[in-house]
């Protein structure tokens, strides 16, 4: 059609859009939409040179599900990329861990609510429904035939956060990721539900 974009406009449109996103990355108050949201931490790897291991990306990831999903629009200012500050943007503090500092002693936690088992009821009723079925459902498909007629918010839309250039095992890399999302939360007026991996998770 007479019509092209080159690879330099795409670069500099994707830095552009990424400079508009940045200042508020969820988009708004999420407690009033009534909107659930949740955070997941995660070891993130890339292997820049396979052949001999050198020169690899080992970070710590970060993500925001806010269910019900909800679609936001940004306006893209067409600057130079030299005049842009992506990484001064997308920068998290490294906060210094140090445990007698930050233990907090006098936190007391509520009991949890009792469960009557009925997860532990359907796992038995689906594991033995391969005794008399021929084919049956994986568990994902087991749990739509049992709340397919429930409330449903909808679909969740996913938010990338900032990648941390440390160790995710580090405990300064761990605390420094709960203070970023705890007063990324803060900010937009919720509470911060956090989920990691089981080794980050024991760690943290």
């Amino acid at each position: 059609m007479g019509f092209s974009s080159s690879y330099s406009e795409v670069q500099c449109f994707e830095e552009n859009a990424a400079a508009s996103v940045a200042p508020d990355v969820l988009g708004g108050d999420i407690n009033a939409l009534d909107a659930a949201l949740l955070f997941a931490a995660d070891n993130v790897d890339h292997n820049i040179i396979l052949l001999d291991g050198k020169g690899t990306f080992h970070g710590m990831g970060m993500i925001a599900a806010i269910t019900p999903g909800r679609q936001t629009s940004h306006t893209v200012l067409r600057q130079k990329i030299m005049q842009l500050k992506i990484v001064d943007l997308a920068q998290v503090d490294i906060k210094e861990y140090r445990f007698a500092k930050y233990a907090r002693n006098n936190i007391k936690f509520d009991p949890m609510p009792y469960f009557d088992g009925d997860a532990h009821k359907i796992d038995i009723l689906w594991a033995m429904s391969f005794r008399f079925k021929k084919s049956v459902p994986g568990w994902q498909g087991m749990m739509h035939l049992l709340h397919k007629d429930c409330d449903h918010p909808g679909q969740s839309s996913v938010v990338f956060l900032p990648i941390i250039d440390m160790y995710p095992g580090d405990t300064l890399c761990i605390f420094s990721t709960l203070e970023y999302l705890c007063n990324l939360a803060n900010g937009h007026k919720t509470t911060a539900v956090v989920t990691f991996n089981q080794p980050l998770y024991w760690k943290a």
